[in-house]
């Protein structure tokens, strides 16, 4: 199940193991919902403003499947047509997390998925508590009209990572990919276990993954990279979180670096400004 890597006791489910999973009855402060409501509700909320989804995966954790996740992927597409947006889906019968989705991008070249930090995600998000039968469908339907808003954020902000490079000479790349990992290390975008993987795979000589197409020294390139290890992730729920981190990590490091051309720029300017009225 390519994009929704489920292990540490996690399965791929069908729709119809989802529909199955009994959902434990509610206490004074919990209330849990079916997993099969839950992504019903999103889904109808995408029909009814209109968009396709072209493909589902799901997964179910524990004993008695009492957490889902799922992954739905949608018919908009990058305007480069080289990656597509998803909806990182979540939901918990045991006090784990809230009914939730995530907005994310799924690369077709190399089917790696990842999701996008807190401050820039859609927030389908409702707790377990007395009226989220009543709630949640509203929810999705007026978040859901958010979205178109959100894509184009995301496809400007891998724009950007495409743009910004790590360097110009293989000594500068190398260090400077170095130390993002090592940020990525302590931001908790990655752990010890991933991490010498990444590099590998930022490293190959036929690109991450084995596509060329994603082989340089842009953020971009990075990006895929660690993407591409999330494959082997330990939890679905830990990968949606470190992708997120590593999103922020790479705005931070775009931010810089055109904090830097500008400063640049500006010297330039003043120099040559110099040069003239000397």
């Amino acid at each position: 199940m390519n994009g929704l890597m489920l292990h540490t006791g996690g399965y791929s489910a069908s729709l119809a193991d989802i529909t199955n999973v009994v959902t434990p009855p509610s206490t004074l402060t919990h209330y849990p919902i079916p997993h099969r409501v839950f992504l019903d509700h999103v889904l109808e909320a995408l029909a009814y403003h209109g968009y396709t989804v072209t493909r589902q995966q799901h997964g179910l954790m524990g004993k008695a499947g009492e957490d889902y996740f799922g992954v739905i992927e949608l018919d908009r597409k990058s305007p480069a047509g080289d990656f597509c947006h998803v909806l990182g889906l979540r939901n918990s019968h045991r006090f784990r997390f809230a009914g939730s989705a995530a907005l994310g991008s799924r690369v077709f070249v190399c089917d790696n998925t990842a999701f996008r930090a807190s401050d820039a995600v859609v927030q389908f998000s409702r707790k377990h508590t007395k009226f989220i039968l009543r709630d949640f469908p509203k929810m999705c339907i007026d978040k859901v009209a958010e979205l178109p808003s959100y894509f184009a954020d995301t496809e400007q902000q891998i724009d950007r990572w495409k743009n910004c490079l790590l360097g110009t000479d293989p000594i500068q790349i190398r260090r400077n990919a170095a130390d993002l990992c090592m940020t990525a290390l302590t931001k908790g975008a990655t752990n010890g276990r991933l991490l010498p993987r990444v590099w590998s795979e930022f490293n190959r000589e036929d690109g991450p993954g084995g596509h060329t197409s994603l082989k340089g020294n842009s953020l971009w390139s990075l990006f895929n990279a660690f993407t591409e290890v999330e494959k082997i992730s330990d939890s679905p729920a830990e990968s949606q979180r470190r992708t997120a981190r590593l999103s922020t990590i790479l705005d931070g490091t775009c931010r810089v670096i055109d904090e830097e051309r500008e400063n640049d720029w500006n010297d330039c300017i003043d120099d040559l400004s110099d040069s003239l009225f000397a």
